[in-house]
């Protein structure tokens, strides 16, 4: 409204101006189940308020562009908008930067572009790893790039974590704000923490095949045997390994739920390797937000939403899990999206008191993950267009789902158990 204390005043054409992304218009999606209709909005509605020039947290705290957030907000970004417009700016914002102040040299801020020094000179090492794993998504899937412009960042910042490998080549003690999840989880990140070296591997390999680098890739194979070989107690990866004394690294019997995710997430467990039977049951039929409700289990730290629950939902989608995908999203956001409208930084109310946010850009990523899990979809590549999906998984929810491309639509529904798949002429479909 407009108010006038004294004077008068003539208004023209009154409106309001909107401060978020506008063009949020490339899929459209409606079920049957208002829930995953509600999540849905949340999602894009997350999206919208959190990327403008760049890829935000939120959008009435720091509005920083923090890595690792962007992982999966860059996903969002393509889902919603079609494009990689925010992803292509933020990425080669690192690229374009003469120096970074208050981090060593070779390190990535945690947070950029923003002011720096509010943070003094704290960097999350592992977030700066979390740069490389975009980029290999990025490349891959997204846009057809070179990433040639990105090498000598990467190797900068590889030669910074090699200051820290141990004689078995694992990063120990590795400096900084060291960061796994908002959960009991990250008090144990020293001396070996074992998720820590799991993303490192990703990124060895992902350096290996983005620049044909064969002794990465050899090395990122042989680090994932290494942290089986150390961590993995024939049930559980524990989460790290503390240096004795007398030189020796002893395991600390911490064990989390996230510790497990990221030993999938990352390719040093397999869901058809036997070594991880037990393991496995527990991912499919144990782990979850229903263990969390219930308090089963307490033993193991239970995951958070950033980003524990977030892995976990991505490998329910590549193992074809659909129908307990979709289940764990409805877990994991409904409560969120029907109190706020909006997607959040943690998985309870009760830690937004703390300082959490209620409005998280990469919880935005929830809308690709109810697309995907309603409709049997593991992966998109935009680059080869294929789609990789599952014609028989039915969800039992009658819905339509519309992806714009630049070759055409992708359309997918069911109805009253019928699916029905639409592709462009010049897409193909993978298992």
């Amino acid at each position: 409204g407009i108010a006038v204390l004294d004077g008068t005043i003539e208004v023209h054409k009154p409106g309001i101006r909107e401060y978020c992304y506008p063009e949020c218009q490339n899929v459209s999606f409606e079920a049957e189940d208002e829930g995953l209709n509600k999540i849905f909005a949340a999602a894009k509605e997350t999206f919208r308020q959190n990327t403008l020039d760049i890829f935000m947290d939120c959008p009435s705290r720091e509005r920083g562009g923090w890595l690792c957030d962007s992982y999966f907000t860059a996903q969002a970004e393509k889902f919603f908008t079609g494009k990689s417009i925010v992803e292509d700016t933020f990425l080669n914002n690192f690229v374009m930067a003469k120096e970074f102040p208050n981090i060593p040299q070779g390190m990535l801020p945690m947070v950029y572009p923003s002011e720096i020094k509010t943070y003094g000179n704290e960097y999350i090492p592992q977030w700066a790893m979390w740069y490389v794993v975009e980029l290999g998504e990025y490349c891959n899937t997204r846009d057809l790039i070179d990433p040639q412009p990105y090498k000598q960042l990467c190797y900068d910042l590889l030669a910074w974590f090699r200051r820290y490998e141990n004689s078995d080549g694992l990063l120990e003690k590795v400096p900084g704000w060291n960061f796994v999840e908002w959960s009991k989880a990250n008090n144990w990140v020293q001396d070996v923490n074992y998720p820590s070296n799991m993303l490192y591997s990703k990124m060895l390999q992902v350096m290996g095949e983005l620049y044909e680098d064969y002794e990465l890739i050899h090395k990122a194979k042989a680090l994932k045997e290494r942290i089986i070989e150390q961590s993995f107690d024939g049930e559980y990866f524990i989460d790290n390994a503390l240096r004795m004394e007398d030189g020796s690294l002893c395991l600390s019997g911490n064990r989390s739920e996230t510790c497990q995710y990221y030993a999938y997430f990352f390719g040093v467990a397999d869901v058809h390797d036997h070594r991880f039977d037990k393991l496995t049951n527990m991912l499919l039929n144990v782990f979850g937000p229903e263990r969390k409700r219930k308090q089963e289990m307490p033993e193991i730290e239970f995951s958070n939403a950033f980003i524990g629950n977030y892995l976990r939902v991505i490998i329910l989608l590549r193992i074809k899990e659909f129908s307990k995908a979709l289940s764990d999203i409805k877990g994991y956001f409904l409560k969120m999206a029907e109190l706020t409208g909006t997607l959040w930084e943690n998985d309870e109310l009760e830690r937004a008191k703390s300082g959490g946010s209620l409005n998280h850009g990469f919880a935005s990523f929830a809308g690709l993950a109810i697309t995907y899990a309603i409709a049997g979809i593991s992966s998109i590549d935009y680059n080869k267009k294929t789609i990789a999906m599952d014609n028989n998984y039915l969800s039992g929810i009658n819905y339509s789902l519309k992806i714009k491309t630049s070759d055409g639509d992708i359309h997918i529904s069911e109805n009253n158990g019928n699916k029905y798949v639409n592709l462009p002429t010049t897409w193909t479909q993978t298992l």
